[in-house]
């Protein structure tokens, strides 16, 4: 028994955070009701590359999910999502501030008929900051909040890897597993923003930034003796992190063992970097590991995909792509548990309230 079997999402969220934040709780038994705009849905869906018609990052974060395709400007499409939100245990969201007031999904108005509900929006700013109207992305998010300075100083760039849309879905999960421990207090609203998130993934800066300084934390995470990368004979990268004494430590004697350093002559990061070149990067892993020195080679994401796959990831390949739903694949049978006769499921295809998997 997975430890949220029995919980039911309901997950108005689309692109990456809150999707990836309810991919994760799916992963630990929880039901999804995916809701999307009747046309075109979640925009991953069309992101490619694509497979049989959808896009494989849309097909990882959203299998196993059910979709419902609901016209939330109308009235109609909104009361079908107060009836899912009844029976619901979680409802997640993903607007900006306001949004889900205009649309009639907000927490008063859903937790109105569910005194259980855990509600939660992801927003950029959070829902009472001086930025909340501001729209953003992953890479405005870590620029605001200083992250991308921690990250890459003087010369900013792109990480390449969507650091705080995950931090922020991580975020999201833990609280939301907290306020699901604790239903029997009442409805709980959760506020969490992706620039929490982006400062959560900096803890000892932060805490640096606001103190007396010097930032001796910062200093030693941007690289020396203690904390860098190193080009290898092979044109393979090393990571090197020998940070506490006793790695230091080793790091020298087997330096001075091979004869590579005088005894009792610390090196200095020149001549670190002159010695690494000197030997692939395979045979200082191997070394170095073997005496117990925090090391790795520097892996392209290929490479560790391939090798080393997350647990949450196992059934996932271009070759055979993770089962995702159809746009409103699920209408039709969420409609029918909640009580909605073929009639009126009908009459709300006709005028655009919802949308079927068999609609167009």
């Amino acid at each position: 028994m997975k430890p949220l079997a029995g919980v039911t999402i309901l997950d108005f969220t689309r692109l990456l955070p809150g999707p990836y934040c309810t991919f994760l709780l799916a992963g630990l038994g929880a039901e999804v009701i995916k809701v999307e705009d009747v046309g075109p849905g979640d925009l991953l869906r069309h992101f490619p590359p694509l497979i049989d018609g959808a896009g494989s990052i849309f097909r990882a974060l959203n299998q196993g999910k059910t979709s419902v395709a609901l016209d939330l400007k109308q009235p109609a499409g909104q009361a079908i999502a107060h009836d899912l939100a009844a029976q619901c245990d979680l409802v997640i969201e993903g607007f900006r501030p306001g949004v889900a007031t205009r649309l009639g999904i907000d927490f008063p108005t859903l937790s109105a008929a569910n005194d259980r509900l855990v509600y939660c929006s992801i927003s950029g700013y959070g829902q009472q900051d001086r930025w909340r109207d501001l729209p953003g992305h992953d890479l405005t998010y870590a620029a605001m909040t200083g992250l991308l300075d921690a990250l890459f100083p003087d010369t900013p760039r792109v990480p390449g890897v969507q650091l705080v849309d995950a931090a922020v879905a991580l975020l999201a999960g833990m609280r939301v597993l907290a306020a699901l421990h604790n239903t029997s207090h009442g409805p709980q609203y959760l506020d969490v923003s992706l620039a929490d998130a982006a400062r959560a993934l900096m803890p000892g800066a932060m805490i640096e930034a606001r103190g007396p300084g010097p930032d001796v934390l910062m200093e030693t995470l941007r690289g020396g003796e203690r904390n860098d990368v190193y080009l290898c004979a092979d044109g393979r990268w090393l990571a090197l992190s020998p940070v506490e004494d006793p790695f230091w430590h080793r790091l020298l004697d087997v330096l001075v063992a091979k004869r590579l350093i005088p005894p009792n002559q610390p090196p200095d990061s020149e001549t670190l970097h002159a010695i690494f070149r000197r030997r692939p990067a395979s045979d200082w892993f191997d070394l170095l590991s073997a005496a117990g020195i925090p090391c790795a080679p520097v892996r392209t994401v290929t490479e560790a995909a391939i090798d080393d796959p997350p647990a949450a990831w196992d059934n996932l390949s271009r070759k055979n792509p993770a089962q995702a739903p159809t746009l409103g694949e699920h209408t039709i049978p969420w409609l029918q548990r909640l009580g909605y006769s073929d009639d009126e499921i009908s009459r709300l295809e006709e005028t655009g309230v919802i949308r079927t998997a068999s609609g167009s």
